[in-house]
């Protein structure tokens, strides 16, 4: 792995990995892009001619081992704090002609979200810990680079320091941050073309080792059922899961369980999403108009433990607002540990 993160970081790219805040780096066949926090989307001015492209593609298919070709188009590898993702020529095209395409995603070791005042708000922060003491499955949804996994990061490295936790991930995103978290934090790589290695086989051996917390990078189809599973037996999750706001993601899981399991209902999915989840959070990106990527928690929602479910945050970040939480959700959250401590925050129903 050293020998490729050495071609990376010495490639064509090495001007632009070298500044601190980019994020992404792409080629859409024509030109080349760089993703950064502070300035947005931005041409790389960084000289360099077609062959320099393929040839830095074929050099990570082969020092992965991966096949790219006209019958296995799509590369896509993790290696160490980088993923990469190309597609082949054979289907790839600028205009009228045949091209490739690739994308990078740096992962950066720190928790930038503690750094981030959309993200690191003292009552927000109260409510996560408190979910965390109570061992309260959270969801975090959002689009592509929303910042969905920083947020999983910020709220594992709250976690007391003998927390044991398992960390599924299938790009390492996680896996950089782990000097922030528990020191009984234990990370596996899964993979869906490597036998044993699954998600849905991971989490079901993780149950076998006894955590206190399963992570799970991201939630996809396939796998939801076996999510479900764990939190029903005790096993208090973290994921995250593509969605357009807080009140949607419960929708988003039931739709992936009636997928899963056709012979299930979607309102019996639903409900039993409500039943075991309690707190939907969601992350959004908005570019201000100096081109600076602003990533932030634009709404929260809880679940009653039966088949309802309310915002009582929403920022947009010209306001922040807590919501008014009616008295029939104020029954079951008033057995939650230290929930007078988070109920400073909001407002009760008279």
């Amino acid at each position: 792995m050293n020998k490729i993160i050495e071609f990376i970081e010495k490639s064509i790219l090495s001007p632009l990995l070298s500044i601190e805040d980019v994020t992404d780096i792409s080629y859409n066949g024509n030109k080349l892009f760089y993703m950064s926090n502070k300035n947005g989307r931005q041409e790389s001015e960084v000289p360099f001619d077609t062959n320099d492209i393929k040839n830095f593609i074929r050099q990570i298919a082969n020092l992965t081992g991966k096949p790219f070709s006209f019958a296995e188009p799509v590369l896509d590898v993790s290696i160490g704090r980088y993923r990469f993702s190309a597609v082949h020529n054979s289907i790839a095209r600028y205009g009228d002609k045949e091209v490739v395409t690739f994308s990078l995603r740096i992962v950066r070791s720190e928790i930038v979200a503690l750094n981030n005042p959309y993200f690191n708000i003292p009552p927000l922060i109260e409510l996560f810990r408190i979910a965390i003491e109570n061992q309260i499955s959270i969801v975090i949804g959002g689009e592509t680079g929303s910042g969905k996994t920083e947020l999983q990061k910020l709220i594992i490295s709250l976690m007391k320091v003998n927390t044991r936790i398992i960390v599924i991930d299938n790009v390492l995103e996680l896996c950089e941050s782990q000097m922030f978290f528990p020191s009984d934090t234990n990370m596996w790589l899964c993979s869906d073309y490597i036998s044993g290695r699954s998600t849905k086989q991971l989490i079901n051996c993780a149950l076998r080792n006894n955590p206190d917390w399963l992570i799970v990078a991201e939630t996809k189809q396939g796998e939801i059922i076996d999510i479900l599973n764990s939190v029903m037996t005790g096993h208090p999750i973290i994921t995250t899961i593509h969605s357009f706001d807080a009140l949607s993601i419960p929708q988003k899981m039931a739709a992936l369980i009636v997928a899963d399991l056709p012979g299930f209902t979607y309102s019996n999915a639903l409900e039993a999403i409500y039943r075991h989840f309690s707190l939907f959070v969601h992350v959004r990106r908005q570019v201000s108009g100096k081109g600076e990527i602003i990533r932030y928690i634009d709404s929260i929602a809880i679940g009653d433990g039966n088949k309802e479910i309310i915002e009582i945050f929403s920022n947009d970040l010209n306001k922040q607002k807590f919501v008014v939480i009616p008295n029939k959700f104020l029954k079951k959250l008033s057995k939650m540990k230290n929930f007078p401590t988070f109920l400073k925050y909001f407002v009760k129903e008279k």
